[in-house]
């Protein structure tokens, strides 16, 4: 997979990476495309210029604010409109999204091909993607691609694609990896544009993901922002007479790019000087910028910023319930990490030992895509995609681990269902995953992706209609399942478009036994079998409606007790716990003609003569005594103070 290439299209930058060698007889290594001109990633922006498209250092230097999105006939980052129903409207024209990440795609593509690589046509690529980009942004983005003459081999998370590039470039990355398992790591991704944090873990021959947390707010952008505010403060205290109103045209986009450049030697030198000429349209001295800082003005003046995004990291740790001892590694990625205040706080959290600083961290991530393409590994689904069962378990449909789809490839599966109890004319299906990775057991928690509800004869007897269910997960790693009456014809389907991935690390998925993964599997004792779980919901509060599907056509055990008999007469012995409870709670009784909730609900003097029930005063009393209780607690709530 050699002609493979990675490709980081990033939310402020994005650049190209090929495996190859420098020079004959060297060992194959990451060649990055970065910009000739300052050996630095490309900038994720287009400039239309009239007729003309211009796309990287050229459109940012054209750029006059800070910020992502529309910016008259300029563009920064048009990623973040993918999967909008929504155009940009660029300088008076309507563009759709697909369009403008596709001029992008295709100005790295040509800069790569400039290079001329030997055995690269760079039209194939692995492509990284936010963790947050949806199936509908994924599907809009291959679109572009393709618009650009690039066919995406796969898509892999940004992080997934860090961790495996920062463990790669390690000379005994197959023996650590061994080490790793069980062990958790977490990427800090810090860039221009937003902080993203994502928790891993690495278990059972692959990388899995366990949580996310963002903070779109504290992107180098703000730092960039504050220090151009400060600059112009120094400039105005030196010179009062200034006049902002007189900038010159370009004037603020010298600045913008003055300003980052000084945050970016600030982090190598103590002081720097920042100098704009001619920004002004005076003639005095005003017109030329000139002000010197220092690191120490820059750490002061971002301050809260830095402490929100270290305080992101105890967020997310909080949220897994785990201390930042449990953290195997820290691998600190993306520009803003260079920062001395950053760094020095990620130290304080993880200290020397636990703290990966790479030099490359501003293409780490394309390095990573380029090895995963290079050693042909694939994503794998972190969680079971799973169907609730009518006795409140989960069946998995998909198992976690599963090689998920690369292009022109579709996974299909078809189940034969049933429903238990007909009556209402509807079966009722829940698609759901496990919270965590690798706890499906009993008690641990499940998370909804999607309902569906078709008819059914309800005139058919339980367990008699047969319901086919489909579930196809595409090369956009977009689920779509259905599912479809036989008796009553009647078909929906729905699309899963935030599934969970992980990385499978295949040649190297080796335990601590040196047994790969698929013999591993094969080797455990329900891996071809499904797993049943029991459901816990994450509210207290919350309704939900009850399955009433099965997998078995013989599972007359759940079928609910109050029709059971009608359609398979069988003695009270035969039935189960809960079919009795829903017989005796619907079926009337024998003396007064009432259910057992009438009964419960209002009492009943002749069943409370023979011991069976509450008389109709002492239901009435404890329904009065009940209504009190509630009343008095919800007095005390709202006198508790705001505090508490």
């Amino acid at each position: 997979m050699a002609s493979i290439f990675g490709l980081d299209f990033g939310t402020t930058n994005s650049v190209a990476t090929v495996i190859g060698r420098s020079a004959a007889g060297e060992p194959e290594r990451a060649l990055v495309l970065t910009n000739r001109d300052d050996n630095r990633p490309h900038p994720s922006v287009v400039w239309y210029h009239g007729a003309d498209t211009i796309v990287g250092r050229k459109a940012k230097a054209q750029l006059n604010q800070l910020g992502l999105g529309v910016f008259g006939d300029i563009v920064r980052s048009p990623k973040i409109y993918l999967g909008s129903p929504v155009g940009m409207n660029v300088g008076g024209v309507n563009r759709p999204a697909v369009n403008v990440v596709a001029d992008v795609l295709k100005f790295l593509r040509d800069d790569a091909l400039s290079r001329h690589y030997p055995g690269h046509s760079f039209d194939r690529a692995v492509l990284t993607i936010p963790v947050s980009m949806e199936g509908r942004a994924r599907r809009e983005l291959r679109q572009a691609a393709l618009m650009a003459g690039i066919r995406v081999h796969q898509f892999v998370h940004e992080p997934l694609a860090a961790l495996y590039g920062h463990l790669r470039a390690r000379p005994d990355y197959q023996q650590y990896l061994a080490q790793l398992e069980r062990r958790q790591a977490l990427v800090f991704d810090w860039g221009g544009g937003t902080l993203d944090l994502t928790l891993c873990k690495f278990s059972g021959g692959a990388l899995i993901q366990v949580l996310n947390l963002g903070d779109p707010e504290v992107g180098g952008d703000k730092f960039d922002l504050r220090l151009v505010n400060l600059v112009k403060q120094r400039h105005e205290k030196r010179y009062p007479i200034v006049d902002w109103t007189q900038l010159q045209p370009s004037a603020e986009a010298r600045i913008i790019n003055a300003c980052e450049g000084a945050k970016i030697d600030l982090s190598q030198n103590e002081t720097h000087t920042v100098f704009v000429p001619d920004i002004l349209a005076a003639g005095g001295s005003e017109k030329h910028l000139e002000v010197e800082l220092s690191r120490r003005d820059l750490e002061q003046i971002v301050e809260d910023l830095v402490r929100r995004g270290l305080g992101c990291i105890r967020n997310l740790l909080d949220s897994a319930e785990i201390p930042a001892s449990a953290v195997e590694f820290c691998l600190a990625t993306g520009g803003m990490v260079a920062v001395p205040a950053i760094r020095h706080g990620l130290l304080e959290i993880f200290g020397m030992a636990r703290l990966r600083i790479v030099d490359n961290a501003a293409t780490i991530i394309s390095e990573g895509a380029a090895w995963i393409a290079h050693d042909g590994l694939t994503l794998k689904l972190a969680k079971p995609l799973e169907l609730l069962h009518a006795h409140n378990h989960y069946t998995p449909i998909v198992h976690s681990r599963t090689t998920l789809p690369i292009e022109g490839e579709q996974i299909r599966n078809i189940f034969s269902m049933y429903c238990v109890d007909p009556r209402d004319s509807f079966a009722k299906f829940e698609f759901a995953r496990p919270k965590w990775p690798d706890r499906e057991s009993s008690q641990d928690v499940r998370i909804p992706y999607t309902h569906l509800t078709i008819e059914v004869d309800p005139h058919a007897a339980p367990l008699a209609e047969r319901l086919e269910v489909e579930v196809r997960i595409n090369h956009d790693l977009i689920a779509t399942v259905s599912a479809e009456s036989q008796l009553a014809r009647s078909k929906r389907e729905k699309e899963i478009h935030d599934l969970e991935f992980g990385l499978g690390l295949d040649g190297h998925e080796a335990g601590l036994d040196g047994t790969g993964i698929e013999n591993q599997l094969a080797q455990a004792p329900n891996a071809q079998e499904p797993t049943i779980t029991r459901s816990q919901s994450d509210s207290r509060d919350a309704v939900r409606v009850r399955s009433n599907v099965t997998v078995g056509q013989h599972d007359w055990d759940l079928v609910p007790g109050e029709i059971v008999q009608k359609h398979r007469p069988i003695t009270d012995q035969f039935l189960t716990s809960l079919q009795r409870a829903e017989k005796m709670y619907y079926v009337s009784c024998s003396e007064c003609g009432r259910t057992i909730y009438e009964i419960e609900r209002d009492g009943c003097d002749p069943c409370a003569v023979k011991g069976r029930a509450l008389s109709k005063a002492e239901a009435l009393a404890r329904r009065e005594a009940r209504t009190r209780d509630s009343m008095a607690n919800s007095d005390a709530r709202r006198n508790l103070p705001e505090s508490a």
